[in-house]
C-alpha cells in the first residue's frame, strides 16, 4: 500500500501542470473563495504547477468559450498534462482533487479509456435533488437525460456530466476546440414546436465530445459541496483514508 508521500509525489510527477479553468458568474461565493484560496495552497506545497484562468462574465456559455480558448493559447507554452473546471459555486479540498486524479490515474493504468471524469455532486434544487450525472434514454435527435441513481457506487461511465468539478486529458481540450472552435459550447435545440426543448451548454458539450469518441465518467467516490445543495455546511471534504477505488 502506498503512503500519502508516495501518492502525492507519484501523481505530481504525471500531472504536474494543471490549468485550473474557474468561470465566474457574478460573484464567488465566500466559502468557494476560501476553498480554491486553501485548495491552491495545498497544490503549491505539494509540488503541482496550477496555471489559474478566471473569467468573470453573467453569460456562463461566453465564460466558457473565453476559457478554452484561452487554455489553447496558452497551452502552447504551458504544455499542460490536464485541464480542470471547477465552478465558483462548488466547495471542496485538496484530497477531493487528488482522489478524483487518482481515480482517473487508476482506471487509464488498467487500460480502461477514462478521458473525461467529474467528481459527483447534487443539483441545487431542493425539490427535486439529483446527481448531476446523466445517462441519454432518448435518441441523438430527441435524446431524454436521466439522472443516475443515487445508489450509484464507484466510477460510472455516463452519457454527460456538469463542469462542477471536472477534470480531463489536454488532448481532449485541444481536440474539442481544434473541431468546434467557439461553437463547442452552446445550447442545443430539438424537438418541433409542440414539444420543444433545449439542452444546456455542459450537456450539449458532452454529447460533441461522445461524438469525438471521448469517454466521460463520474466519480461517485468524490463527493464535493454545491453552494444551496444537499451537502452545504456539513461538507466536511474528504480525507486520505481508503485510496483504493470501486470497481
Amino acid at each position: 500500500m502506498e503512503t500519502k508521500e508516495q501518492i502525492v509525489n507519484r501523481l505530481k510527477e504525471k500531472y504536474r501542470k494543471i490549468c485550473l479553468l474557474l468561470p465566474v458568474y457574478k460573484y464567488v461565493e465566500s466559502k468557494s473563495h476560501t476553498c480554491m484560496v486553501v485548495f491552491l495552497a495545498d497544490l503549491y506545497k505539494a509540488g503541482f504547477e496550477p496555471h489559474v484562468t478566471f473569467v468573470d462574465n453573467t453569460y456562463l456559455l461566453y465564460s466558457r468559450t473565453l476559457l478554452s480558448e484561452a487554455f489553447i493559447q496558452n497551452h502552447k507554452w504551458g504544455n499542460f498534462d490536464l485541464a480542470m473546471w471547477i465552478d465558483a459555486d462548488n466547495f471542496f479540498n485538496f484530497w477531493d482533487f487528488l482522489k478524483l486524479l487518482y481515480d482517473y490515474d487508476t482506471l487509464r493504468a488498467r487500460g480502461n479509456s477514462v478521458d473525461i471524469l467529474s467528481a459527483r455532486y447534487l443539483t441545487r434544487t431542493p425539490s427535486d435533488v439529483q446527481i448531476v450525472g446523466y445517462v441519454n434514454k432518448g435518441s441523438k435527435e430527441i435524446p431524454q437525460y436521466f439522472p443516475i441513481s443515487k445508489e450509484t457506487k464507484g466510477v460510472a461511465k455516463v452519457d454527460a456530466v456538469g463542469f462542477g468539478f471536472l477534470i480531463m486529458n489536454s488532448e481532449v481540450m485541444l481536440n474539442m476546440y481544434k473541431t468546434y472552435g467557439k461553437r463547442q459550447f452552446a445550447f442545443r435545440e430539438f424537438g418541433d414546436k409542440e414539444n420543444w426543448n433545449v439542452l444546456g451548454e455542459d450537456v450539449s458539450w458532452c454529447e460533441k465530445a461522445r461524438e469525438l469518441g471521448y469517454n466521460i465518467f463520474l466519480d461517485n467516490n468524490v463527493e464535493i459541496g454545491h453552494i444551496g445543495g444537499i451537502i452545504n455546511s456539513d461538507y466536511k471534504g474528504a480525507e486520505f483514508h481508503n485510496f483504493e477505488i470501486f470497481d
